[in-house]
Parts: C-alpha cells; sequence; structure tokens
C-alpha cells in the first residue's frame, strides 16, 4: 500500500541520514588541508595616549565612521547599584533629558550619531580580579563629531527621571522582550546562570543581564508602581555617582577623526575630576542544583565546574575537545536520541567547562548523557582525517573574519587583561594537538562532572516532578 511504501521510505532516509560515511565516501569530500591553515592573525594597530582621561586608538579603514566606546570605571558601586545603573543604561537615550524632549530623541539621535548604547561592560583582568565600567557606545561621522559628544554629554549630565509613566512603560517593553526571546536564547541563560553559581563574572553577569535582572525588572516595576518618588530619588542619587575621570577611551577611525574627537572629548568633559574609592564585590562559590520554572513545554540543562580548581588552564586543546564532544557524541546522544534541538559542550578561555541543551524534552535522560562525557573521551577512537578536520573547524572560529569594530574591541580587552592568551598561540595549541590529548582529559571531565552544578530551566510540571532532586527551585511566575 502507499502508507507502507511511505514508512519504508521514512525508515530508509532515518538509516542513511544515521549510518556513518564509510572511509572511501569521506575520502570523496573535496577538503582542505590541515597544514594550509595559518596560524598567523594579522595585528590590530594600537596607541595608548594618556591625556587627563585613557585613550586607546586604533587605526582602521572605517569606510568614513569613527568609533568610540567611553568606559567609566564604576568599581565603587555595589552589585545592588549596578542592577539600578543598568536600568539606568537602558532609559538613558529614551526619556527627556533637560534640553531634549523623548519624543525628539530618536530624530536627534539619527541625525548626528548611527547607533548609541549605555551599558555594563565587566572584563576578566585575571583569574580574581573583575574590572566593572559603564560603557557608552557610538558611532559617528567626522562633520558630527562635536554634536554627537554634546549629545551624549547631555544624556549623561542632564537626563530627567520624573516621568512615571515612561519609566513604566519602558520597564514593561524591557520585561516582555526578555520574556519573548528567553526560550530562543534559553541554552545561554542556562549556562550563564549555573556558571554564576562558580564564576564571578557570570555572577556579575547574571545580576545584570540574566534570569536575576529579569526578577528585578519586576520588582522594579512593582516599586515604580506603587513607590515612584522612592524609585526616582534612588535612580537620581545613583546618575550622579556614574562619571570620575577614571575614563579610559576605546576609539577606532581615521587619525584626524581621531584627534578632533580626542579634542572634543577633552573640551566637553573637562568637569571630571573626581575619582570613587573602589571597593570588591564579595562572591563565593557555592554549586547547587538549581531549577528555574518558566511556562515553556521544553527545557534547557546546563552541568558545569570550574577546570582551574582542577588544575587546568585553558589552552586550545580545550576548545578542540569541546568541539569533538560536542558533535557527533552529545548531538547523537541528546539530539539524534533524546529529541533535543541541539546540545553540547564548551570550554571557555577562562577555563570554564559547561554543557547545554536546547528545547529538550528530558531532565534526567540529558543529566545521564553529560555524564558520560568522561567516557566518551576515555574511549575516543577517530582516524586522522576526522581528526584533522575538528582541528580545521575549531581554528575557523577564532580566525573568521571581523569587522574594524570588532578587531578594536577584541583588541581593547586583551591591553585591559593582565597576560592575555594569545590568538595565535591558540591556534598553535589547536594545530599541534593529538588525540591522546583529549583522551587524556578524561579524569578531569570525570571530576567536573561529580561536582553537580547543576542548572535546569524550562518546564514547570516536567520539573516538579523531580522536585526532590534540585536544592532550590525559582518560579518566574512568582
Amino acid at each position: 500500500t502507499s502508507l507502507k511504501k511511505i514508512e519504508d521510505d521514512l525508515e530508509k532516509l532515518e538509516n542513511y541520514q544515521n549510518r556513518e560515511n564509510t572511509p572511501e565516501e569521506k575520502a570523496t569530500i573535496p577538503r582542505l588541508e590541515l597544514r594550509d591553515v595559518p596560524t598567523t592573525l594579522p595585528k590590530t594597530p594600537r596607541e595608548v595616549h594618556e591625556d587627563k582621561f585613557k585613550f586607546v586608538y586604533h587605526e582602521l579603514e572605517t569606510s568614513g565612521l569613527i568609533y568610540a566606546n567611553l568606559y567609566f570605571n564604576i568599581d565603587h558601586l555595589s552589585l545592588e547599584e549596578m542592577q539600578n545603573l543598568q536600568l539606568i543604561g537602558e532609559l538613558l537615550g529614551s526619556i527627556d533629558t533637560e534640553n531634549i524632549s523623548y519624543k525628539d530623541i530618536d530624530d536627534v539621535i539619527w541625525q548626528y550619531l548611527t547607533g548609541l548604547n549605555f551599558t555594563i561592560a565587566s572584563i576578566r583582568i585575571n583569574d580574581e580580579k573583575i574590572e566593572n565600567n559603564f560603557k557608552v557606545t557610538f558611532k559617528t561621522t567626522r562633520e558630527n563629531i562635536q554634536k554627537a559628544v554634546e549629545i551624549v554629554k547631555d544624556f549623561l549630565t542632564n537626563t530627567i527621571f520624573d516621568n512615571q509613566k515612561r519609566i513604566l512603560e519602558l520597564l514593561r517593553i524591557r520585561k516582555s522582550v526578555f520574556e519573548s526571546t528567553m526560550y530562543d536564547s534559553g541554552h545561554l541563560i542556562a549556562i550563564n546562570r549555573n556558571n554564576s553559581h562558580i564564576d564571578k563574572l557570570s555572577y556579575i553577569k547574571e545580576k545584570l543581564s540574566g534570569i536575576d535582572y529579569y526578577l528585578f525588572i519586576k520588582d522594579t516595576i512593582q516599586k515604580a508602581s506603587e513607590d515612584f518618588d522612592s524609585l526616582k530619588i534612588e535612580l537620581e542619587n545613583l546618575y550622579r555617582k556614574i562619571l570620575s575621570k577614571d575614563l579610559t577611551l576605546n576609539i577606532t577611525g581615521d587619525r584626524k577623526d581621531y584627534e578632533s574627537l580626542k579634542e572634543t572629548i577633552l573640551e566637553e568633559f573637562t568637569f571630571l575630576e573626581e575619582a570613587f574609592d573602589k571597593k570588591s564585590l564579595a562572591f563565593h562559590k557555592n554549586p547547587i542544583k538549581e531549577a528555574i520554572l518558566s511556562d515553556a513545554s521544553v527545557n534547557y540543562i546546563s552541568k558545569s565546574r570550574d577546570l582551574k580548581d582542577l588544575g587546568l588552564s585553558y589552552k586550545g586543546s580545550l576548545s578542540l575537545a569541546s568541539s569533538i564532544i560536542s558533535n557527533p557524541y552529545l548531538y547523537e546522544l541528546i539530539r539524534a536520541k533524546g529529541g533535543a534541538y541541539g546540545a553540547g559542550m564548551i570550554i571557555d578561555r577562562a577555563a570554564i567547562f559547561a554543557t547545554y541543551s536546547y528545547r529538550d524534552p528530558n531532565i534526567e535522560k540529558t543529566l545521564e548523557s553529560y555524564d558520560m562525557i568522561s567516557e566518551i573521551a576515555r574511549n575516543l577512537d577517530m582516524d586522522e582525517r576526522d581528526f584533522e578536520n575538528q582541528q580545521i573547524s575549531t581554528m575557523g572560529k577564532f580566525i573568521r573574519p571581523k569587522s574594524p569594530s570588532q578587531k578594536a574591541d577584541s583588541d581593547f580587552v586583551n591591553y585591559k587583561k593582565e597576560n592575555p592568551k594569545d590568538e595565535e598561540e591558540i591556534l598553535r595549541e589547536i594545530k599541534e594537538a593529538k588525540l591522546s590529548d583529549i583522551i587524556a582529559l578524561a579524569d578531569v571531565l570525570d571530576k567536573a562532572l561529580a561536582y553537580n552544578n547543576i542548572l535546569v530551566f524550562g518546564a514547570r510540571g516536567k520539573i516538579l516532578e523531580k522536585k526532590d532532586f534540585f536544592d532550590k527551585i525559582i518560579d518566574l511566575s512568582d
């Protein structure tokens, strides 16, 4: 019958899709040779000039645009103040200043600037130190430099926080944006939330952009509705504590434009004299099994560990191990067999190991699959061709082209870090890695997985079926 034929065809298709290609079939595919992949990268030019503020300049071709990032150090603020400052950053440019009505702001911005953003940027200086900055990002053209700086200054010094209706509207928009996108990026939310239990930078990011920030926005909406005067005073007091002479600028573009922008910045911000006393943010590692309940019908599951605690420091072979174990092994276990939309593992440049699943119908099965990672590593058996393909693919992530602003931003972070890992060194480590280097990680991965730092974000009903497994449960609807 026709139904039987369809079923047979589907079975043949599934078998074809899931079967391993033979060495002869693989040999027919055109390939890039590992020896042809470069381990040298173009250097991003950098100059550092001290003139009241610190200017980091990158002379790159930008087609007439000039890119500027202003980093105001805010290490004098508490984490609670930083949450409010992140909120202020989202309000700036969207509420009235003494000179511009919020209804006119979009026209003014797009006339003189091609982009403007206010946020908090946290940079990992070394394994112990995180530097926090209030980052102002804009780009403009030569003829608009003066006006662009004046507009930015106006937002930073003359913003008015008395429009309750407008602020509530913006808060509700922010809440809605998070809710409408959180399932598309649920794996990223789960990874950072889980890492926040064991890593200080992830902890800060969670407070400023993750689940914690979402809960903070919900609370702030209630406060803005019921006690707006109190919120207004908090924001106004904090607003006066943002700017100081502890300012570093990252500027990219033509040299004449740089000189013009530098001169304008020095003129417009000459009033900055105060420097605040810095204080450190307390953080203690607290591995737990946590669940975040939501209205989703699927889950996003992560397990993580700081490998530095196990004596490991980052090198390129760890990125290679992540690529190999993610695909095909975790893909096969969690995607092909488990029905999730995606899965993988990451070991980042801070040597934080993390697993993730995406739109996952399971919980227990996926955690069991994660616990197989060390055995996967221990029993790896790849021919030379497949291993080289993984090396080439992993190296490609480091040598993909970057825009001028991306090059400058990346170099600026390296400038701020103590002893940054050079990407050319990472490429060499990947290229020189052996299969035995990946297999040798098995014992460390055993310990990392036994740590049981776990986060499940997703389906309320499925999580509550296993509620006794978790140390902590948060319901986003509360």
